[in-house]
Order: structure tokens, then C-alpha cells, then sequence
């Protein structure tokens, strides 16, 4: 066999399995003609649809010509033109060339799909799901040779499936994102209920930097006034002295709530358990309101109708019992592809100061 039998052999075999899925994915979208098609579908590119007929010679057989209303090229008006319908045959042989799909069930990206592409109970109800007209056609018809494997939920004859082995770890795992949203999103008032600090007293931002002048940096600050007076650079180091010990008082305050909590183990499961409870009392209220898009993302009318449904999964230990990893969640309520934050680690000219070994030696002499 030369090289451009071999490359028609691998064409064909690529253009049967497109049509052979083409049926398939008619079949499973209720479509009333499955088996028919158009030319345009078996090859798009008009130079080779010949060809692609005469591989296909057996396979795909010329049925009827139709009239359609097509706008034509330089007309503004529809006209009547002509269009061939083909029919597929042999479909039965599809069977041998199937590829099982991958499905989704990673808890950062179904949270993604989850808070970041809702715009229907519908697309909350298939988070997850993938539909046959977007595979490919190895995968397709692997779906339509087991269907009994998979759960179908069709809308305006589109089908979206999902496989049934997974559905449990689906919901589950959805569930799980929702209540790790809520967390992200009371976590800061949690900690100032626990410190009894009021209401917006903590920062929220991931991080913050300090301004703070160096008083070695220029010959014009070497006077009094600028060492010793208002707003000098005394003034400046001790502010923020008191301000970081300020903030170290905070943290060990937090620790100590922690420590009588049990440790962080034991306090995180309490503000989970918080969470479950808190959905599950507003999940009746909120699933039956109209959806605004003003509202609080998590009074969407979608998560709490699917709480509803699954509500009897909704519980600390049916989703955390393996497993207490929080969730790692952005300030645009993405999940998918960050990490924890990076460790600490001091400069080492500041570790130096303040050990006392940065300084001049004339200077620590003196001091």
C-alpha cells in the first residue's frame, strides 16, 4: 500500500466515523430523521466533497434533492435553491470504533462551572454534564453504544449526559464546593465574631504593603526636626512598632480561640458545619425567588434549589469524612489552577538588623 492509498484509508475511516456519529448524536437528540444529511455536513470544504463521496461510496448514498430558501450571494431576497439529501447506511458498524469520554468531577473546576457560568436551573442541574454534539465522534458513539450507562437529561433535543457511576461523587463533590463558597465568604466576619471585633474590622485584601521611609537615605534628613519631631522618623518606626504589635495581639488572640476551639481542625469543622446549617435554612426560602442578578451570589435561587433536591448528602460527614482540604478560592470566586499562598520567608539584611549584626562596627560600639 503507498502513501496516498494509506492516507485515503485513514480518510475514510475519519469520515465514516463522522457521519456514524452524526447519527448517533441525532438518535439521542430525538432527532425525527436521524440518518439524513447534507452535503455541507459530511465535507465542508466544497473542494473535496467529491472525494469525500467517493470514499464514502457505500456508506453514504444520495436519497433526494429538496428545495430550501437560501439568501444568495449579491441578492438582498431569499430564493429557492436546491439541496441534496444524502442517507447514511451501515451505521451498526459504528460499534467498533468507540472511545469512552472523560468526565469532570475535580471539586475547583465543577466550583468554577459552578459561580462562574450560571445562567439557568438547567445549567446547575448539568454542571458537569457533556453533550454528544460536542465530542468526538469516537466518543459520541461510545455513549450511544452504552447508553445504559449513562444518565440523559435533554432540553429542546439536546442531550447532555453524565456517566451514572459518578453521579453520587458529582453531587457530592458540588455540594461540597457550594459550602466552601459560603466559607470564603464569612470567613472574615467568622473570625470577628470569634474575636468580637466589629462588623468589616479586618482587612480583606490578599495581602498589603508598607510605606515606610528610610531615615539613612538622604543627607537632607539628617537634622533634628526630621528624627525627633512630629511625624519624624521616630514618630513613623514607632507607629508601626505599636501597629505590628497590634497585629500580632490580634493573632495570638485568634490563637487562643483556636486553642479553646480544640485546635484549627476542630474549629474549621465548626464554621463547615455553620455553613451546612445556614444553607439548609435558607435553601427553601431562596429556591423559589426570582433571580436577581443585584443580590448576593450566594442567594442565587439555583444553588439552593439543588440543595433542596439533594439536601439528604448535605451533611459534614458525607462530605468531609476523607477529607478536610479547604478549598482554595480568589477573590473572583475562581478555584481552578491556584495554589496556597507562597511561605514567608525574611530578608536577610532585615534578620541581620535585627540581630544587631548589620550595623556599622563603630556604631555598635556606641550603642
Amino acid at each position: 500500500m503507498n502513501k496516498q492509498e494509506q492516507e485515503d484509508l485513514d480518510r475514510t475511516l475519519e469520515l465514516k466515523k463522522k457521519v456514524w456519529a452524526y447519527v448517533a448524536r441525532n438518535i439521542m437528540n430525538k432527532d425525527e430523521k436521524p440518518y439524513e444529511i447534507t452535503l455541507e455536513k459530511i465535507e465542508g470544504n466544497r473542494g473535496r466533497q467529491k472525494k469525500a463521496l467517493r470514499l464514502l461510496e457505500g456508506t453514504v448514498a444520495h436519497s433526494h434533492t429538496r428545495q430550501k430558501k437560501q439568501t444568495l450571494y449579491g441578492y438582498s431576497n431569499r430564493h429557492q435553491v436546491e439541496e441534496d439529501i444524502y442517507v447514511i447506511n451501515a451505521f451498526e458498524d459504528s460499534a467498533a470504533y468507540t472511545q469512552e469520554p472523560h468526565f469532570i468531577t475535580s471539586l475547583s473546576i465543577l466550583h468554577d462551572y459552578i459561580f462562574n457560568h450560571m445562567s439557568s436551573q438547567h445549567d446547575m442541574d448539568t454542571v458537569g454534564y457533556r453533550s454528544p454534539s460536542d465530542m468526538a465522534p469516537e466518543e459520541t458513539l461510545y455513549v450511544y453504544w452504552n447508553q445504559n450507562k449513562y444518565h440523559f437529561v435533554h432540553e429542546k433535543r439536546y442531550a447532555q449526559v453524565f456517566p451514572n457511576v459518578l453521579l453520587e461523587q458529582r453531587t457530592k463533590t458540588m455540594l461540597r464546593a457550594i459550602v466552601e463558597q459560603q466559607f470564603h465568604e464569612t470567613y472574615h466576619n467568622k473570625i470577628e465574631e470569634r474575636l468580637s471585633l466589629p462588623t468589616g474590622s479586618l482587612k480583606t485584601e490578599d495581602s498589603f504593603t508598607l510605606n515606610i521611609r528610610n531615615s539613612a537615605a538622604h543627607g537632607y534628613r539628617f537634622s533634628m526636626e526630621a528624627f525627633n519631631g512630629t511625624g519624624g522618623f521616630l514618630h513613623e518606626y514607632t507607629h508601626f512598632r505599636d501597629y505590628f504589635e497590634a497585629l500580632l495581639k490580634n493573632l495570638n488572640d485568634f490563637q487562643r480561640v483556636i486553642d479553646a476551639a480544640g485546635g484549627h481542625a476542630a474549629l474549621l469543622k465548626e464554621f463547615r458545619i455553620e455553613c451546612i446549617d445556614n444553607l439548609l435554612r435558607r435553601a427553601p426560602r431562596l429556591a423559589f425567588q426570582p433571580t436577581d442578578h443585584k443580590a448576593p451570589l450566594m442567594d442565587n435561587p439555583y444553588y439552593s434549589a439543588f440543595i433542596l433536591r439533594h439536601s439528604m448528602y448535605l451533611t459534614y460527614e458525607t462530605l468531609y469524612a476523607d477529607d478536610q482540604t479547604i478549598l482554595v478560592i480568589d477573590k473572583h470566586n475562581q478555584s481552578a489552577h491556584i495554589t496556597t499562598d507562597k511561605l514567608f520567608e525574611p530578608n536577610e539584611h532585615e534578620l541581620d538588623l535585627i540581630k544587631g549584626t548589620d550595623l556599622p562596627c563603630k556604631l555598635k560600639e556606641t550603642l
